[in-house]
């Protein structure tokens, strides 16, 4: 949504006329809504309807794609121009009360504790490993999105599982590195999305790959990744923060795993 969907929409408002309105879905999520606000689209202007039906228009507008959903690629610029805008609306709606008690960190990992499809089997050991690197766990779905462009505005190491939530990574500060952690089953890894995505925000991007635990389909993968192996990697990413400029992209994978 955030890093394909919206910028399309950025990139297509000043062509629109000022009287048009913005066909959404009637069950639309907050966040969504918040992120659509931030453009500068009024709530008169949404015009919500069920799924499955039909609308009849006028004149229907509709923004082309800026690269290929299929292969994860958008425009840099105007994702770049959307991170900017984001952030300069949370700025000007987030008052000092709303920020009271909202985590300032440098270093976070996300959690999916609180997710329907967890992944991670392990996470709570890895949190654990994480905590002693000086990492603040963060569930991304206990934050509005202002809150979320907050939080993660001060971030330098952001470590999480591949998924929605680590579209986060937008908003942190130039040259953050991203840890990617995912499966290393054949036919998934390695997945290149936030590698594309980390690089067009201008971050380092390093994976950590764990040995698939229950393969159900390719988009659900459980996995575990060996606690002293994630400690000695993340260990060795967060002494590589000394360098000023973004890195090849680094693979952490199990000796015993490049064997097989």
């Amino acid at each position: 949504w955030l890093y394909e969907d919206v910028p399309r929409l950025l990139s297509a408002l000043p062509h629109l006329p000022d009287n048009v309105k913005f066909l959404i879905p009637r069950d639309m999520g907050s966040w969504k809504l918040e992120s659509l606000y931030a453009l500068g689209i009024k709530e008169d202007q949404l015009h919500p309807i069920d799924g499955h039906c039909e609308a009849h228009c006028e004149r229907l507008w509709f923004a082309t794609e800026l690269g290929s959903s299929r292969e994860f690629i958008t425009s840099p610029g105007v994702a770049q121009k959307l991170r900017m805008q984001l952030l300069k609306h949370a700025e000007s709606d987030l008052k000092g009360d709303d920020c009271e008690g909202l985590p300032v960190v440098e270093r976070i990992f996300i959690s999916r504790g609180n997710s329907s499809n967890e992944r991670l089997a392990n996470e709570d050991d890895l949190i654990e490993v994480a905590k002693t690197l000086g990492f603040e766990v963060i569930s991304p779905l206990d934050y509005s999105l202002l809150e979320q462009i907050n939080i993660f505005k001060n971030a330098k190491i952001i470590v999480g599982v591949f998924g929605a939530a680590l579209t986060n990574i937008m908003f942190a500060k130039p040259n953050a590195t991203l840890v990617d952690l995912q499966d290393g089953s054949y036919f998934a890894c390695p997945r290149v999305w936030f590698w594309k995505m980390a690089y067009a925000f201008g971050m380092r991007y390093k994976t950590i790959v764990g040995e698939p635990d229950d393969i159900k389909n390719w988009g659900e993968i459980n996995f575990c990744i060996d606690p002293q192996f994630f400690y000695e990697s993340l260990r060795e990413i967060c002494k590589s923060m000394a360098s000023a400029k973004p890195e090849a992209v680094d693979f952490y994978r199990p000796v015993a795993d490049l064997e097989g």
